[in-house]
């Protein structure tokens, strides 16, 4: 996976090195990592404002439905605060469909469907963000996408050169 990191403007490689249990874990050459299930960022180390844990249950099963109109999701963020507490915030999100786009990734052409979820936090509803998709019809594999991680992280752009197995 090519990575590109806006707040650095900075372009990462990363490479799988473990899988568990549904959860792919993907480590840079300074061993900064990421871990994904089903294309969706779910932790980050060595980033700064890193994210300790993300559940995505919600977003992953509206992903899958392929819905055509507006979804509600929730995504649940855990961080550590500096006395080593899980420090979980809740967001309130809506996923809507963009429609097919063909995009070309190296050298690859590819037709995908987007998808836009706009969050809300739940206890502050000045702090929001976007997630963007693009995910092929037939297979589900998210092939390129815009993920925020936190406020002193903000967003890192995903796009894969090489796909999981499903």
């Amino acid at each position: 996976i090519l990575v590109y990191v806006e707040t650095s403007q900075a372009y990462a490689g990363v490479s799988r090195i473990a899988q568990n249990d549904g959860y792919s874990t993907y480590m840079a050459r300074d061993r900064k990592s990421l871990t994904f299930t089903k294309g969706l960022l779910t932790a980050s180390r060595g980033l700064g404002g890193d994210l300790f844990a993300l559940e995505t249950a919600s977003t992953l099963a509206a992903l899958k439905s392929r819905p055509r109109g507006p979804v509600q999701t929730i995504r649940i963020h855990h961080y550590m605060t500096e006395e080593n507490h899980d420090l979980a915030v809740t967001y309130m999100c809506q996923l809507t469909e963009k429609g097919l786009q063909s995009l070309t990734r190296f050298s690859k052409s590819l037709r995908l469907r987007g998808y836009d979820e706009t969050c809300v936090n739940a206890d502050d509803p000045a702090i929001t963000y976007q997630n963007s998709y693009w995910i092929a019809p037939q297979t589900g594999i998210i092939w390129y996408s815009r993920q925020w991680i936190s406020p002193a992280s903000g967003y890192l752009v995903f796009d894969v050169m090489i796909p999981e197995p499903s």
